[in-house]
């Protein structure tokens, strides 16, 4: 039976090594799937912290890839993580909802049937001015396909090389 390991590689070109398995790769980028509004609050500076029910261990200070779903299907910009927080949804939502534009029993209702969820707070954040459409990211990398949730994205892998800001790219102020 094939790992979950496998299997994601399965569904990506093999340069781009995306997997959601933290112990196998670089923990330094992650490309996240995230609804359109949240990311662009985030981008805006109005959310600090993004939400999630599966837990990331992503390094801090790595690169976080705002992959917008839904209508906009492209990766619009970035940000970097400050840390991650693991924790009761009770306990996240008492340290992380003044930083947040949703309310309390927003994140009530996004965490329904989880005891326990991860809170990703984010800083630096760059628009992109050219978003990198889904059909731009098959164009360079053919049988490329989104990410359910996040992917851990390989260093020197082709997604990281189109992205208009590079490694290196000092993006504390």
């Amino acid at each position: 039976m094939a790992t979950e390991l496998q299997k994601d590689l399965v569904k990506q070109p093999k340069d781009l090594l995306f997997s959601s398995n933290s112990k196998k790769f670089s923990r330094n980028n992650v490309l996240l799937a995230i609804k359109p509004i949240h990311a662009y609050n985030i981008l805006s500076g109005n959310k600090k912290w993004e939400y999630r029910k599966v837990n990331m261990h992503a390094e801090n200070n790595a690169r976080i890839f705002l992959y917008a779903s839904a209508k906009i299907h492209a990766i619009i910009g970035e940000a970097i993580i400050e840390k991650i927080i693991h924790e009761t949804v009770d306990q996240i939502i008492e340290h992380t909802v003044k930083e947040v534009p949703e309310t309390a029993e927003d994140l009530k209702r996004a965490f329904i049937g989880h005891e326990i969820g991860c809170a990703i707070r984010l800083s630096n954040p760059i628009r992109y001015e050219t978003p990198i459409t889904l059909t731009l990211l098959r164009q360079k990398i053919p049988g490329f396909k989104p990410p359910q949730g996040f992917y851990y994205v390989k260093e020197g892998s082709s997604l990281l090389n189109i992205l208009p800001v590079k490694k290196g790219y000092n993006l504390q102020k």
